[in-house]
Protein backbone atom coordinates (compact mmCIF):
# COMPACT_ATOMS: atom_id res chain seq x y z
CA UNK A 1 0.00 0.00 0.00
CA UNK A 2 2.89 2.16 0.64
CA UNK A 3 4.04 2.08 -3.14
CA UNK A 4 0.49 2.81 -4.09
CA UNK A 5 0.15 5.48 -1.64
CA UNK A 6 3.50 7.45 -3.04
CA UNK A 7 2.68 6.76 -6.67
CA UNK A 8 -0.96 8.71 -6.13
CA UNK A 9 1.21 11.66 -4.95
CA UNK A 10 3.94 11.38 -7.10
CA UNK A 11 1.46 11.69 -9.70
CA UNK A 12 -0.57 14.19 -8.52
CA UNK A 13 2.41 16.42 -8.24
CA UNK A 14 3.43 15.75 -11.64
CA UNK A 15 -0.10 16.17 -12.83
CA UNK A 16 0.19 20.83 -11.57
CA UNK A 17 1.12 23.20 -13.71
CA UNK A 18 5.50 24.16 -13.87
CA UNK A 19 4.88 27.26 -12.37
CA UNK A 20 6.70 27.43 -9.00
CA UNK A 21 8.07 23.80 -8.82
CA UNK A 22 11.70 23.92 -8.62
CA UNK A 23 13.95 24.42 -11.42
CA UNK A 24 16.89 21.96 -12.23
CA UNK A 25 19.25 21.87 -9.87
CA UNK A 26 16.70 22.65 -7.26
CA UNK A 27 14.88 20.55 -5.04
CA UNK A 28 11.58 20.68 -2.74
CA UNK A 29 10.09 17.98 -0.17
CA UNK A 30 6.75 16.90 -0.95
CA UNK A 31 3.77 15.92 0.97
CA UNK A 32 0.99 14.64 0.50
CA UNK A 33 -2.21 12.80 2.23
CA UNK A 34 -4.55 10.15 0.45
CA UNK A 35 -7.59 8.69 1.25
CA UNK A 36 -8.10 4.95 0.49
CA UNK A 37 -11.46 2.80 0.50
CA UNK A 38 -9.57 -0.26 0.97
CA UNK A 39 -8.31 -2.50 -1.68
CA UNK A 40 -9.20 -2.98 -5.48
CA UNK A 41 -9.13 -7.05 -6.62
CA UNK A 42 -5.42 -7.16 -7.41
CA UNK A 43 -4.68 -5.70 -3.77
CA UNK A 44 -3.73 -2.10 -5.11
CA UNK A 45 -4.94 0.57 -3.37
CA UNK A 46 -7.60 3.15 -4.89
CA UNK A 47 -6.10 6.14 -3.10
CA UNK A 48 -7.13 9.82 -4.10
CA UNK A 49 -5.00 12.86 -3.03
CA UNK A 50 -6.69 15.00 -0.35
CA UNK A 51 -3.91 17.59 0.80
CA UNK A 52 -0.50 18.14 -1.19
CA UNK A 53 1.96 20.69 -0.25
CA UNK A 54 5.57 21.51 -0.85
CA UNK A 55 8.60 23.35 1.11
CA UNK A 56 11.93 22.85 2.99
CA UNK A 57 12.44 25.44 5.04
CA UNK A 58 11.49 27.88 7.54
CA UNK A 59 11.52 32.15 6.62
CA UNK A 60 14.54 33.75 8.60
CA UNK A 61 13.80 35.80 11.18
CA UNK A 62 15.06 39.11 9.04
CA UNK A 63 12.29 38.04 6.56
CA UNK A 64 9.25 37.40 8.86
CA UNK A 65 6.56 40.54 8.85
CA UNK A 66 5.41 41.62 12.89
CA UNK A 67 1.50 41.27 10.55
CA UNK A 68 1.26 37.67 9.86
CA UNK A 69 1.25 38.42 6.89
CA UNK A 70 4.30 36.23 5.58
CA UNK A 71 4.24 32.30 6.25
CA UNK A 72 7.30 31.43 8.91
CA UNK A 73 6.81 27.56 8.47
CA UNK A 74 6.87 26.30 5.21
CA UNK A 75 8.03 22.94 5.41
CA UNK A 76 6.14 20.53 2.98
CA UNK A 77 4.72 18.61 6.06
CA UNK A 78 3.15 21.62 7.86
CA UNK A 79 1.98 23.17 4.38
CA UNK A 80 -0.33 19.57 3.28
CA UNK A 81 -1.19 19.53 7.39
CA UNK A 82 -3.28 22.63 6.86
CA UNK A 83 -4.42 22.02 3.20
CA UNK A 84 -5.36 18.22 4.97
CA UNK A 85 -7.21 19.61 8.12
CA UNK A 86 -9.07 22.07 6.23
CA UNK A 87 -10.35 19.47 3.70
CA UNK A 88 -11.17 17.38 7.21
CA UNK A 89 -13.14 20.13 8.47
CA UNK A 90 -15.14 20.78 4.84
CA UNK A 91 -15.96 17.04 4.73
CA UNK A 92 -17.23 16.94 8.16
CA UNK A 93 -19.51 19.53 7.75
CA UNK A 94 -20.75 18.34 4.77
CA UNK A 95 -21.58 15.36 6.27
CA UNK A 96 -22.98 16.91 9.68
CA UNK A 97 -25.89 18.92 7.59
CA UNK A 98 -26.45 16.11 5.34
CA UNK A 99 -24.43 16.90 1.89
CA UNK A 100 -22.33 14.20 0.33
CA UNK A 101 -18.88 13.54 1.94
CA UNK A 102 -16.39 11.56 0.63
CA UNK A 103 -14.89 11.28 3.71
CA UNK A 104 -17.56 10.90 6.83
CA UNK A 105 -21.18 10.16 7.46
CA UNK A 106 -23.90 11.45 9.60
CA UNK A 107 -23.69 8.91 13.02
CA UNK A 108 -26.89 9.26 13.67
CA UNK A 109 -26.37 6.20 16.13
CA UNK A 110 -25.37 8.08 18.62
CA UNK A 111 -28.84 10.52 18.63
CA UNK A 112 -29.33 11.34 22.71
CA UNK A 113 -32.20 13.89 22.47
CA UNK A 114 -34.39 11.26 20.83
CA UNK A 115 -35.68 14.19 18.61
CA UNK A 116 -35.83 12.84 14.78
CA UNK A 117 -36.55 15.75 13.11
CA UNK A 118 -34.26 15.38 10.07
CA UNK A 119 -32.48 18.78 11.54
CA UNK A 120 -28.40 18.35 11.33
CA UNK A 121 -26.75 20.68 13.03
CA UNK A 122 -22.76 21.51 13.44
CA UNK A 123 -20.62 24.25 14.79
CA UNK A 124 -18.51 24.89 11.31
CA UNK A 125 -15.29 25.43 13.59
CA UNK A 126 -15.65 22.08 15.73
CA UNK A 127 -17.91 19.80 13.63
CA UNK A 128 -16.42 17.02 15.79
CA UNK A 129 -17.64 17.75 19.06
CA UNK A 130 -20.85 16.59 19.97
CA UNK A 131 -23.67 20.02 19.85
CA UNK A 132 -25.19 20.44 22.82
CA UNK A 133 -28.61 20.62 20.97
CA UNK A 134 -28.39 17.55 19.35
CA UNK A 135 -26.73 14.07 19.17
CA UNK A 136 -25.69 14.12 15.31
CA UNK A 137 -21.95 13.34 15.23
CA UNK A 138 -20.12 12.53 12.13
CA UNK A 139 -18.32 8.90 12.08
CA UNK A 140 -15.21 8.12 9.06
CA UNK A 141 -16.79 5.89 6.77
CA UNK A 142 -16.41 2.53 7.34
CA UNK A 143 -13.55 1.41 4.93
CA UNK A 144 -11.99 4.94 4.87
CA UNK A 145 -8.42 5.02 5.82
CA UNK A 146 -5.51 8.11 5.39
CA UNK A 147 -2.08 8.13 4.75
CA UNK A 148 0.76 10.62 4.40
CA UNK A 149 3.72 10.33 2.03
CA UNK A 150 6.53 12.70 2.55
CA UNK A 151 9.81 12.39 0.39
CA UNK A 152 11.89 13.60 2.87
CA UNK A 153 12.74 12.63 6.43
CA UNK A 154 10.88 15.16 8.94
CA UNK A 155 13.76 17.74 10.18
CA UNK A 156 13.85 17.88 14.31
CA UNK A 157 13.74 14.90 16.49
CA UNK A 158 11.52 12.86 13.99
CA UNK A 159 14.79 12.54 11.85
CA UNK A 160 17.17 11.81 14.61
CA UNK A 161 19.71 9.24 12.47
CA UNK A 162 22.47 7.28 14.66
CA UNK A 163 25.98 8.28 13.27
CA UNK A 164 28.01 5.82 11.07
CA UNK A 165 30.96 6.33 13.88
CA UNK A 166 28.68 6.11 16.84
CA UNK A 167 27.51 2.94 15.19
CA UNK A 168 30.88 1.35 14.66
CA UNK A 169 31.88 2.81 18.39
CA UNK A 170 28.56 1.14 19.83
CA UNK A 171 29.71 -1.92 18.02
CA UNK A 172 33.41 -2.17 19.51
CA UNK A 173 32.14 -2.54 22.78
Amino acid sequence: RANDVQRVVLEAYDALAKNGKPSAGQYTTLCGFVMTRGADDDGSSNGVVVALGTGCKCVPAHRRDGEGYVLADSHAEVIARRAFVRWLMEQARAAAVGERSSAFERNDDDNDDGDDDGEAWCDAAAPFVRARRRGALVRVRAGVEFHMYCSQPPCGDASVFDRPDARRRASRD
